[in-house]
């Protein structure tokens, strides 16, 4: 039972420290479920019982029989026969609760003070009839053992070929315990023992030591080492493992409450083993096998010729085509085929050994999780190659024999029938040409080389930059077509807020937003409510630009076009169409061909374009965008506002007229075209060619100062120009265009709040 005290039962009886030694104190101590706090009651005949510390086995006892208040209680080993020290009657009360006599003393179990607090003591006294000496007996169920005692490989999650390893099978205390790729040896198998109250000990099979969080630590990072087992354990040797519902285990300190972490989360020879906060990433994730099912691993790697992993497969003709399922299909039959290589889910695909002693490899797409298949089990020269179901088992036309072809490239074989080699049709390379199996014949089309991606999402280190994995694993997968670009900043996200809010009036928040009053924590505490611009704007604060420049707080489908990349012109994904839809009722309604072929010549996304003169001018448009009379027989546009400056109307507008007379842009075309280039020479060109990166300055490559080369001050343009620019993909059925979006990456991103 857990004896919890009546007044509060938070609170039960506990021995100090868990200590297992003879005049250990009992005292109060709020429960938390340690074995310490657990008591065995039996009964001893005659209303006695006596009262056993389960983590000791050892007595309640009335310290030297004494017969005063205020006479201790201790734990002491059990007399047999029990003495009266040792025996307790238990009395139920009217109110349902217990009060605890002693046979020696006939005084009662009481809390001293009536204190109901940790660390107040259990002493004897008088009985009294208060709730200082009642007391309740909560059963304890019987804990099952979730792992078995035995010996065991411990693996990670993200890759079965390493294991935990004490580096240099090093017989040491202190050793250092990492991850490194398993070789049967016993410094990389430990002994895995239930030592009660959901504990375990992890003792290297090598040493004898135990795996102990180096000096108790509390902080994330803190190391993980081999060291002398204590007995009985302490805090920082004693781990709770906890089943995942994907079969996985994942193991808690008891010292800290952090979990087994694989530093960085990359899974490679000396990776270091940390402690980390739970946050549920494959890098906290182990398995635990058997030695005896690890070594079939081993004996089965005949034949293994690269290591598994996320690939793109780059073909031998040109370094810039790689196998690309047709526009990321989830579909059984969808064709595999060449195409330029991007960053794209589509044209990645796992890698496996098939430990069955075959020497084979399946294949598989990252963006449908099919793999590559020979269609109808063909084996004819020409036979397609596409993607289906794996089979339970997996079938002989699914099966690939990777063979070392020198150089770095590799042929891709056919298990079915070992005559036919994956083939480029045609040796070319273009995008959509076709795959197929074809016989050995030595070409450069029959060679494959396997290039870890660039931005490979699955390898983000989530320790580093936690939140943004998985939001990019599911865009990708909802989204195929599209193309993620990983921008590491190497900048600290409370230096960039810093930063950002150094100057006031860099950042502006409107003062109403669709008739209601912007938020009072997004106003700055400094400039209250001091109004900026044509008085409708305030200061924005620290905690406004944080939320704003949070890239997590964007990756879903429709914010996330923030990110795209606009320094680009394409047909495929954007149309004459679209552009008419995106500029109807506005301002912009009659020049959908002048925008288009603007952006055409200067390389540029059309629908960014279109939201972004929404954004400037309104949907009505500003009287700088409309034709402005020259003076001189002829009419000028400058839509971008480009030199509108001055004070007052008038002066700005003769201004933006004047810089457009002397640049002669004597129509939207040529006023579109000119306004572009001035938008590429400073920002599109020059590492800033998202939405996102107009407004916020946080790329050291630009040549100029952190936070100050930005396109606008409206804090919330981005994301407004976002919709718009979202809004034109969706009505023309574009949104799963080949498209590119280049995520900011910060440090320390957690670490930050307002």
């Amino acid at each position: 039972y857990v004896i919890r005290s009546a007044a509060n039962s938070k609170f039960s009886l506990n021995v100090a420290g868990a200590s297992k030694n003879n005049g250990a104190n009992v005292l109060l101590y709020q429960n938390e479920g340690h074995d310490h706090e657990k008591f065995k009651v039996t009964y001893l005949g005659n209303g006695d019982y006596s009262i056993v510390a389960l983590h000791s086995g050892k007595s309640l006892d009335v310290t030297a029989s004494g017969k005063t208040n205020g006479t201790n209680v201790e734990q002491y080993t059990l007399n047999n026969p029990a003495s009266n020290n040792q025996k307790w009657k238990i009395i139920k009360n009217s109110d349902g609760t217990y009060s605890l006599m002693s046979e020696c003393n006939k005084l009662y179990l009481d809390i001293s003070g009536g204190v109901i607090a940790n660390n107040s003591n259990v002493q004897m006294y008088q009985g009294n009839g208060t709730i200082a000496q009642k007391f309740t007996f909560d059963p304890v169920k019987k804990e099952s053992q979730l792992v078995k005692d035995g010996t065991y490989v411990i693996k990670t999650a993200m890759d079965n070929r390493y294991s935990l390893n004490v580096a240099g099978a090093s017989m040491n205390k202190g050793a250092n315990v990492v991850l490194y790729k398993y070789e049967s040896l016993n410094h990389e198998k430990f002994k895995i023992t239930h030592i009660g109250d959901n504990y375990y000990s992890i003792v290297a099979l090598h040493s004898g030591m135990s795996l102990d969080v180096t000096a108790n630590g509390k902080t994330n990072g803190t190391n993980v080492e081999q060291y002398t087992l204590n007995k009985p354990a302490s805090n920082n040797q004693k781990w709770k493992i906890i089943k995942n519902s994907d079969g996985t285990y994942s193991m808690m300190s008891a010292c800290n409450n952090l979990y087994l972490d694989v530093s960085g989360g990359l899974a490679e020879n000396n990776r270091n083993i940390q402690m980390y906060e739970g946050n549920g990433t494959i890098a906290q994730k182990f398995k635990l096998e058997s030695p005896e099912v690890s070594d079939e691993h081993l004996k089965n790697e005949k034949g293994k010729t690269i290591e598994d992993g996320v690939y793109q497969i780059q073909i031998g003709t040109s370094s810039d085509f790689v196998l690309n399922v047709e526009g990321g299909s989830k579909n059984n039959s969808a064709d595999v085929h060449t195409f330029r290589k991007q960053s794209a889910i589509r044209e990645r695909f796992k890698v496996e050994f098939l430990y069955d002693g075959t020497g084979t490899y399946s294949i598989t797409a990252e963006c449908s999780g099919k793999v590559l298949d020979i269609e109808n089990g063909s084996t004819k020269n020409g036979a397609n190659v596409s993607q289906y179901t794996k089979y339970t088992p997996i079938t002989d036309n699914q099966r690939w024999i990777i063979q070392d072809a020198g150089n770095g490239y590799y042929n891709i074989i056919s298990y079915k029938d070992k005559r036919y080699y994956l083939d480029v049709y045609g040796g070319f390379a273009y995008d959509e040409n076709k795959v197929q199996i074809w016989e050995k014949n030595n070409a450069n089309s029959q060679k494959f080389k396997f290039i870890t991606p660039k931005d490979d999402i699955s390898k983000i280190n989530t320790s580093k930059y936690p939140g943004y994995k998985e939001k990019i694993v599911s865009l990708m997968n909802a989204h195929p077509g599209w193309n993620f670009e990983l921008l590491e900043t190497g900048l600290k996200f409370s230096e960039v807020i810093a930063g950002e809010t150094a100057v006031h009036s860099r950042n502006l928040v409107q003062k109403t937003i669709n008739g209601k009053e912007i938020r009072s924590d997004y106003i700055c505490a400094k400039c209250d409510r001091k109004t900026y611009d044509n008085g409708s704007w305030y200061c924005a604060s620290a905690k406004a630009v944080a939320d704003y420049m949070d890239p997590r707080k964007f990756l879903d489908d429709k914010k996330v076009y923030q990110f795209l990349d606009v320094n680009a012109y394409s047909e495929s994904s954007s149309s004459i169409e679209g552009i008419k839809i995106g500029v109807s009722g506005t301002f912009l309604q009659n020049y959908a061909n002048d925008v288009n072929n603007a952006c055409r010549n200067k390389v540029v996304n059309p629908y960014f374009i279109v939201a972004r003169l929404i954004q400037e001018n309104g949907r009505n448009g500003s009287a700088t965008s409309r034709p402005m009379n020259g003076g001189d027989g002829r009419h000028y546009f400058n839509p971008f506002n480009i030199g509108a400056t001055g004070n007052g109307s008038s002066e700005i507008i003769y201004n933006a007229m004047d810089y457009a007379k002397k640049h002669g842009w004597d129509t939207m075309q040529k006023a579109l075209e000119g306004g572009i280039q001035f938008c590429k020479d400073n920002w599109l060109d020059n590492y800033q060619n998202t939405l996102y990166q107009n407004k916020f300055d946080i790329d050291r490559r630009n040549g100029t100062a952190l936070y100050e080369h930005q396109y606008m001050q409206n804090l919330m343009a981005a994301e407004n120009e976002a919709s718009t620019l979202r809004g034109i993909y969706e009505k023309t059925g574009k949104i799963d265009s080949n498209v590119t979006f280049i995520i900011p990456m910060y440090e320390g991103i957690n670490n930050v709040s307002y």
